[in-house]
């Protein structure tokens, strides 16, 4: 029999314990893992456009100017890579 309760953690406990996540660790996280499906599947465009997509809502939630202009390149290279 399966259990959804990882090993070791009571079940009660476990439902009452919660990871909260920021919208901004939450797109790096995303950008991680389109990143790594990238490198796994052949480098399939759709994963590329998210990726793209990930990396342009990164720059507009950014506070610092240079950090978020380097995402908004990043975006826009994604971006004329799709282009080709």
């Amino acid at each position: 029999m399966f259990s959804t309760t990882p090993v070791g953690v009571k079940k009660k406990h476990f439902l009452t314990t919660l990871t909260v996540m920021h919208h901004f660790q939450m797109l790096k996280l995303g950008a991680k893992c389109y990143s790594r499906a990238i490198s796994l599947t052949n480098n399939m465009s759709s994963y590329w456009h998210s990726l793209g997509v990930n990396l342009f809502y990164q720059a507009r939630e950014e506070d610092d100017s240079e950090t978020a202009s380097a995402f908004a390149s990043r975006a826009s290279a994604v971006s004329r890579l799709l282009s080709k």
